[in-house]
């Protein structure tokens, strides 16, 4: 009798801690289910339907360039489509801001991340466009890159590609790169490339009548004009040049340039002086001595522009009167075309006239 009983409490000692512990399994997996579910990726990574970056120029709130990805079927489905509205402007500042939506559930999936996630999140931007520049300027609550507000660059005119790639779970904070990024076990939520083109503004090749007209300062009906038209613009029909007259010899004269766009009936030079001064330069160059160009006009760093001069005529003479229009050249210069140029600039119109002073 007293060995069964000792073999009936061991059984019912072994079936108790069988059900403690089969209670313990079962808390466990229920913790392990729940620590999935809060840890785990979120909902939205597989219902990005649409991304939507889109540039607004700081100084010409019409000049937007956004770049669209919509793959309303998601992954499996159909390939996506990519739709790029227009050229960045080279030298330009942008501010850029990114959106993650889902079409089908008309949900802002973006907004959803830097509400609840942004911690877990960062978004990249890459390319191989020399000069184009993407500055992360939004940050989680540590403190560390978000990427749905940029503030972006351009330099001189190019293209090529811009890959914009948003990581879920990665390495923050890191070197700034993806790579880095998904070394702490991340992934990428959704990849996009697309074509970006970065180019001058549309007046460098919109100039087709250049007009410097000097007028003598004793004398106001003394009006000299050299006038270059070119209304069918590069490639097309040679231009035409005109010089009204002929300069008198010792006098003065004030200079005054036009750069004008007869097509579109727009004031090139007026625009560039307004806008781009910075970026240019224009030069005289002569060959008849004691004739001197003297620029009175200058841009907003205090630099030589070119639209206004003082012209002081010498002994009577002939010989050529060259009028060169330098872009994005380096400033302050030597007062040459040449020092100029060596700033990788780049010429939007040279002409050369006869000149004569008598």
């Amino acid at each position: 009798m007293s060995n069964f009983k000792s073999k009936t409490m061991k059984i019912t000692k072994l079936l108790a801690i069988l059900f403690i512990s089969a209670l313990s399994f079962t808390a466990c997996s229920e913790d392990d289910d729940h620590d999935h579910d809060d840890h785990g990726h979120g909902e939205h990574e597989e219902e990005i339907t649409q991304l939507v970056y889109t540039l607004t120029n700081t100084d010409n709130s019409a000049d937007v360039v956004t770049f669209t990805f919509t793959d309303e079927d998601g992954d499996g489905g159909q390939d996506g489509t990519k739709v790029v509205s227009g050229n960045l402007t080279a030298n330009a500042t942008y501010k850029g801001k990114l959106e993650l939506l889902n079409l089908e559930e008309g949900e802002d999936v973006g907004a959803e991340i830097a509400e609840d996630d942004a911690e877990d999140h960062e978004i990249f931007y890459i390319t191989n466009v020399a000069g184009l520049q993407f500055t992360t300027t939004d940050v989680d609550a540590n403190s560390d890159l978000l990427g749905f507000d940029t503030d972006v660059t351009a330099g001189d005119a190019g293209s090529g590609k811009l890959t914009i790639s948003v990581v879920h779970e990665g390495k923050k904070p890191n070197d700034g790169t993806t790579q880095d990024a998904l070394s702490g076990g991340g992934t990428t939520d959704i990849e996009v490339v697309f074509d970006v083109t970065v180019e001058h503004g549309e007046h460098e090749e919109e100039i087709t009548q250049l007009v410097y007209t000097l007028t003598n300062t004793d004398n106001s009906a003394d009006v000299v004009t050299f006038t270059f038209t070119d209304e069918d613009g590069d490639g097309g029909q040679d231009g035409t040049k005109v010089v009204s007259g002929n300069l008198t010899a010792n006098a003065t004269y004030k200079g005054k340039l036009e750069l004008l766009n007869l097509e579109e009936g727009e004031d090139v030079g007026a625009e560039i002086a307004e806008d781009d001064a910075e970026d240019h330069e224009i030069f005289y160059i002569t060959n008849v001595a004691g004739l001197q160009f003297t620029t009175t006009d200058v841009d907003a760093n205090s630099n030589p522009l070119g639209f206004d001069t003082d012209v002081t005529a010498g002994d009577a003479g002939s010989g050529a009167l060259t009028i060169s229009i330098v872009h994005e050249g380096k400033k302050p210069n030597d007062g040459t075309v040449t020092d100029a140029l060596s700033g990788n600039g780049t010429t939007d119109i040279e002409v050369t006239f006869n000149v004569t002073v008598q």
